[in-house]
C-alpha cells in the first residue's frame, strides 16, 4: 500500500471517529434537553394547580428561570394594582438616584452666638425627611445642646420642614389610611409619626414633633419658655445634629416591614432631589424616569407605598425591574432589603418547613383587592428564578396567599436538569 493510500485510510478512520463523537454529544445534549423539557413541564403543572386554587379571577403571574427563560405566564400584560410590591419600584429608584451609602443629616441651627448659659435668638430644627429618625435620636440631639453649657433658650424654637410640601397623605388614599396604614407625612418625622393619633397631630405632625423635642431639651436642663413655630432658616451655626444610617439600611427596614410611611418619604425625597419639589407627585415622576432609564417597564405610579388603588403595574413589568436590578450596582442592596421566607419581615411566618424557607427573597403586597408576591428564589439545581404574582379579584385572601406560597415552594424545590 502506498503512503498516500495509508494516509487516506487514516483520515477516513478519524472522520468516522469524529462523527461518532459528534453523534454521542448530540445524543447526550438531546437527552439533557428532553430531561429539562420534561422537568419544566412538570413544574408548569404544579404552578397551574397552585394558582387554580387561588380563587383569583385575574391571576397575574410571570416567572423566568435562568438558562431557560419564561416558564409561566398568566395575565402577564394586564395592569393590576401592585399593592406593596410598588415598594420595589420606589426602593430601587431611591437606591439608584440617591445612592445606597447616602445619609440624612438632621440639624439644629442657631443664628446668634451663645452667651454663657444663655442662647440668644432662635433655634431652628431642620427637617430633612429622615424616615428613620426616632425619639432616641432627638434625645441625643437635645443632650448635645445641653452639653454646650446652654441652660436657657432666650428666643423661639422653630421647625423648618419646608424640604417637602405639607400634604400629609398620599393621593387617592382612603380616609382611614392615616393613621391606620401610615403616620401623617412630614419632612420632620419622629418614630414614623405613629406615636400620636389625635386630630391636631394628624393635621400638623411637625409641630407636634417639635413639642417632643422641646420636652427633651427641658429634660436635659435647657429651659424653653417661648411658643413653638415654623420658619425657614438660611445660614446658621450647627449646635447639634444627627446623621442617619446609610440609605441601604433604611430601605431594608422599609421593604422588609412594608413600611408605608417610610416609602412615601422616599418618594418625596426623590422629588426634592431630582425635581426640587418634595411632593408625592414629583416623586412618582422621578420613579418613572429613573426606572425607564434602566429599561424597566413602569406602569402608573401614584404614590411610593402602593396604598393607592390607582397604582397600576404588570407582572411582566415587575420582571423587567428584577432583571434591571441584577444588572445594576445596587442589586445586592435591593435583594438584601427584601423579606426572606420563614426568616424575617412580612415573610417571617410563611413557607416555613419547605424548600423555600430561607431561600425565597420577595416583597409582599396586600390590599382588599390584591395579594402579591414578587422577587427571587433559586431552584434545587441552582438556577436563579425571577417571579411576580399579582392576584386580583379573589374570594379568599388566605387561599390567594397559599397559592403564591405553593408556587414559590415549587420553584425552590424544582430540579430542572
Amino acid at each position: 500500500m502506498t503512503a498516500e493510500a495509508t494516509e487516506d485510510s487514516g483520515v477516513k478512520r478519524l472522520l468516522v471517529l469524529l462523527l461518532l463523537v459528534v453523534g454521542l454529544v448530540a445524543s447526550a445534549a438531546g437527552s439533557a434537553q428532553a430531561s429539562t423539557s420534561t422537568a419544566v413541564g412538570g413544574l408548569k403543572r404544579q404552578l397551574q394547580a397552585a394558582f387554580a386554587g387561588s380563587t383569583s379571577r385575574t391571576p397575574g403571574v410571570a416567572i423566568d428561570v435562568a438558562g431557560i427563560g419564561a416558564v409561566y405566564r398568566s395575565q402577564s400584560g394586564t395592569s393590576l394594582a401592585p399593592a406593596s410590591t410598588e415598594k420595589l419600584f420606589t426602593s430601587f429608584a431611591a437606591l439608584r438616584a440617591l445612592g445606597a451609602t447616602s445619609r440624612y443629616t438632621t440639624s439644629v441651627l442657631a443664628t446668634v452666638p451663645q452667651v454663657g448659659a444663655d442662647q440668644p435668638g432662635n433655634l431652628y430644627l431642620i427637617g430633612v425627611g429622615d424616615p428613620s429618625l426616632g425619639t432616641a435620636d432627638l434625645d441625643r440631639m437635645a443632650a448635645g445642646i445641653a452639653a454646650t453649657g446652654t441652660k436657657r433658650l432666650m428666643g423661639r424654637l422653630y421647625v423648618d420642614d419646608y424640604r417637602y410640601d405639607h400634604v400629609t397623605r398620599g393621593p387617592q388614599w382612603k380616609a382611614e389610611f392615616v393613621p391606620e396604614e401610615s403616620g401623617p407625612l412630614s419632612a420632620f418625622a419622629v418614630d414614623g409619626n405613629g406615636y400620636r393619633t389625635d386630630r391636631a397631630y394628624l393635621a400638623d405632625p411637625a409641630l407636634g414633633n417639635l413639642a417632643r423635642f422641646r420636652s427633651l431639651l427641658v429634660k436635659h436642663g435647657v429651659a424653653v419658655s417661648a411658643t413653638l413655630g415654623r420658619a425657614k432658616v438660611g445660614s446658621g451655626r450647627i449646635v447639634s445634629q444627627h446623621v442617619s444610617r446609610p440609605l441601604s439600611d433604611i430601605v431594608k427596614g422599609i421593604a422588609k416591614n412594608s413600611d408605608n410611611f417610610g416609602a412615601e418619604l422616599l418618594a418625596k425625597e426623590l422629588g426634592k432631589v431630582r425635581r426640587n419639589a418634595g411632593s408625592t407627585k414629583d416623586g412618582a415622576l422621578v420613579i418613572r424616569d429613573v426606572l425607564h432609564a434602566m429599561g424597566v417597564t413602569v406602569g402608573t405610579v401614584i404614590d411610593g407605598s402602593g396604598l393607592s388603588y390607582s397604582n397600576r403595574q404588570t407582572v411582566n413589568g415587575v420582571l423587567t425591574l428584577l432583571a434591571a436590578a441584577e444588572r445594576s450596582n445596587v442589586y445586592a442592596e435591593l435583594r438584601a432589603a427584601l423579606p426572606v421566607a420563614c426568616t424575617d419581615g412580612t415573610l417571617k411566618k410563611r413557607m416555613c418547613g419547605t424548600a423555600a424557607s430561607g431561600i425565597v427573597t420577595a416583597k409582599t403586597g396586600t390590599l382588599d383587592v390584591v395579594h402579591a408576591l414578587a422577587g427571587w428564589t433559586t431552584t434545587r439545581d441552582g438556577r436563579v428564578v425571577r417571579f411576580a404574582f399579582l392576584l386580583q379579584s379573589f374570594s379568599s385572601g388566605a387561599k390567594a396567599n397559599a397559592a403564591m406560597d405553593a408556587a414559590a415552594v415549587a420553584l425552590s424545590a424544582a430540579d430542572l436538569r
